[in-house]
C-alpha cells in the first residue's frame, strides 16, 4: 500500500506541476511591473496594468457569458453568484425572458449611472443574476446583515449591522464572500479614478489611494481570506482575459489585498516568489485521497472536497471543472 501511495503521489506531483508550469510563467510575466512595489505605488502600478482593456457593449455581454459563465461540466447552464437557481441559456432566451439579468456588482448609481465609465460593461463587474436577487440587492453595499428581508440561500439583504452610511446591506453566504470581495477589490483598483457619487464603499469624489472607505477594508479583507479561490473563479479569470485583455489580480494573488490595504502594505510584493493561487494548490497533500478505498473522492486542486464516486480506485482531481483520474 505504501508503494502504491508513493507512486500515485509522484504521478500527482508531476501532473500538477505540468498544469502549473505553462500558466505560472505567463501570469508572473503579466505582473512583472508590480514586482518590488509597496502600498500606494503597488496599487497605482496595478491600475496602470489592468485599467487599459478592451471594452464591449452592455448588449454584447449576454453572448460572451456563454463562454465565460458556463457552469463547469455543462454546456448550457448559467453560473450565478447571486442565486442557486438553475437556469439554461436556451440560445440566449434566459436573458430575454427576464429570468436572468446582467447585474452590476458595483451598482451603476455609485458612479452616476450610464456608460461614461468602462465599469458599466466590465465583465468582471457585470455578472449574470437571477432577477429577484438582482432586485433585492438593489444598490446596497456589502456588509454584515442583521434582520434579513431577503434570503435565497446564496445572499441575504437587510438591515446593516455596522459600517458605511447606508441603512441596508447585502451579505453573501460564506462560500461566496471571497468571490464578491475580489470583484470589489478589482473595481477599487481598475476604477480608482472614478469620482464616486455615493460613499457606501468607495471614497466619495474619487481617491486613488486608498479608494476604499476605512470601514470597508477589514470587511473585504476578511471575506477575501475566508473564502478561497474556486475552480470556476480561476477559470473565469482566464476566459475574461481572452476578451478584455486584463486579469483580476486578486484572483491570481488574493494576498495582494494585504499588501495594498492590510498588514503587509509596507512590504514589497515579490512576483517571482508569491504563490499563484489559481494555478497551484497551496498544499499538494490536500488532493491525495485514500487510495485503498473503493470510493475515492473528488477534490479541487485547492483541496476542496467535491463529491463521492464509486468507479474504481485512484486519485481523482477536478481541474477547473474537468474531472481527472490519476491511478
Amino acid at each position: 500500500m505504501m508503494t502504491k501511495r508513493i507512486t500515485a503521489w509522484v504521478l500527482l506531483l508531476s501532473f500538477t506541476q505540468a498544469l502549473c508550469a505553462i500558466d505560472a510563467d505567463s501570469i508572473r510575466a503579466y505582473y512583472k511591473n508590480i514586482d518590488g512595489l509597496t502600498g500606494e505605488a503597488l496599487k497605482t502600478a496595478l491600475y496602470q496594468l489592468i485599467s487599459p482593456h478592451t471594452v464591449y457593449g452592455y448588449g454584447q455581454l449576454k453572448t460572451i457569458y456563454e463562454t465565460t459563465d458556463v457552469v463547469p461540466g455543462t454546456e448550457d447552464q448559467v453560473y450565478d453568484l447571486f442565486s442557486a437557481d438553475v437556469n439554461y441559456y436556451e440560445e440566449g432566451k434566459v436573458f430575454t425572458s427576464g429570468k436572468v439579468n446582467r447585474e452590476h456588482v458595483v451598482p451603476q448609481s455609485w458612479w452616476g449611472k450610464g456608460s461614461s465609465y468602462n465599469i458599466y460593461s466590465d465583465l468582471y463587474n457585470v455578472r449574470p443574476s437571477e432577477s429577484k436577487a438582482n432586485s433585492a440587492k438593489s444598490n446596497y453595499p456589502p456588509g454584515k446583515v442583521g434582520k434579513a428581508s431577503f434570503d435565497n440561500g446564496r445572499i441575504r439583504v437587510g438591515t446593516a449591522v455596522s459600517g458605511g452610511t447606508c441603512a441596508y446591506a447585502f451579505e453573501p453566504y460564506d462560500e461566496w464572500k471571497g468571490d464578491f470581495a475580489r470583484i470589489y477589490l478589482y473595481d477599487a483598483v481598475c476604477y480608482q479614478n472614478v469620482p464616486w457619487t455615493y460613499d457606501y464603499l468607495y471614497v466619495k469624489g474619487g481617491s486613488a489611494y486608498t479608494t476604499l472607505q476605512s470601514w470597508a477594508i477589514p470587511v473585504l479583507l476578511e471575506w477575501n481570506a475566508k473564502d478561497s479561490i474556486c475552480a470556476f473563479e480561476a477559470d473565469r479569470n482566464d476566459h475574461v482575459q481572452v476578451y478584455q485583455g486584463n486579469r483580476n489580480p486578486f484572483v491570481d494573488f488574493p494576498q495582494l489585498a494585504d499588501y495594498i490595504w492590510g498588514d503587509k502594505k509596507g512590504s514589497p510584493f515579490n512576483v517571482k516568489t508569491e504563490p499563484i493561487h489559481n494555478v497551484c494548490a497551496s498544499s499538494l497533500e490536500s488532493v491525495v485521497t485514500d487510495i485503498g478505498t473503493e470510493t475515492p473522492f473528488f477534490y479541487t486542486l485547492a483541496g476542496q472536497k467535491l463529491d463521492k464516486i464509486s468507479t474504481g480506485m485512484g486519485i481523482f482531481v477536478n481541474n477547473r471543472g474537468k474531472k481527472m483520474l490519476i491511478q
